[in-house]
């Protein structure tokens, strides 16, 4: 029986375990994770049947299918198809949270629906301006789709900022090749250099194939 907890809390924690048991190479039990994900698949069913309106619930589904689609015997497309719908619920239900953008972005890039993505990012970027990561996710997404300028122009912007980490300047300079701009990849891979000369061999061998 369930806990105080919650139902529907502990059949996330079960997605959760679900998920780590699939992905866990060391456990050859193949028939065992099919069975687990199926049981696990139809208690998530049942928190969206006994609680539609609950905006969690259709994370936690969503969550679980991307990740566990290959132990239910899903092809990657048809998991990621029915996370995908799960989160166009979802957003009916919560449209200004920020982590059903990232998710849903998330699921859209493993689609390669770079044109889906697009929206989602604007949402998650209008909603927390500030975050790195979901800026230089959506110029990728408008480089994806042709909308060229507007990804420079992220870039361009995130390179003036301050406090940037290493990782921030690795996906702008590879941001910069993806939209044309060799020289400013360079420029960056140059300051990646400055931040940790640990990369030093990396950058170069990166600023030698640009050139």
């Amino acid at each position: 029986s369930y806990s105080n907890f919650g139902r529907h809390e502990v059949r996330g924690k079960l997605a959760d375990h679900t998920v780590d048991f699939a992905h866990n190479n060391d456990n050859q039990d193949e028939e065992g994770k099919k069975k687990l994900a199926l049981y696990t698949m139809r208690e998530m069913e049942k928190s969206l049947e006994e609680a539609p309106l609950d905006f969690r619930n259709y994370l936690y589904f969503a969550n679980f299918l991307g990740n566990a689609g290959e132990a239910l015997a899903l092809s990657e497309i048809d998991a990621l198809n029915k996370a995908d719908a799960a989160l166009q619920k979802a957003q009916e239900l919560g449209p200004d949270k920020q982590i059903l953008y990232i998710q849903w972005s998330r699921v859209k890039f493993s689609l390669s629906d770079y044109a889906g993505a697009v929206p989602l990012l604007e949402k998650l970027v209008a909603l927390s301006p500030d975050i790195v990561d979901s800026n230089t996710k959506l110029a990728h997404a408008y480089a994806k789709t042709d909308a060229r300028d507007k990804a420079l122009a992220i870039y361009r912007g995130l390179v003036q900022e301050q406090g940037l980490n290493v990782q921030n300047y690795i996906d702008i300079a590879i941001g910069f090749v993806e939209a044309g701009e060799k020289e400013e990849a360079i420029q960056t891979a140059r300051k990646i250099k400055e931040l940790d000369p640990s990369l030093n061999e990396k950058a170069d061998q990166f600023i030698a194939s640009l050139k």
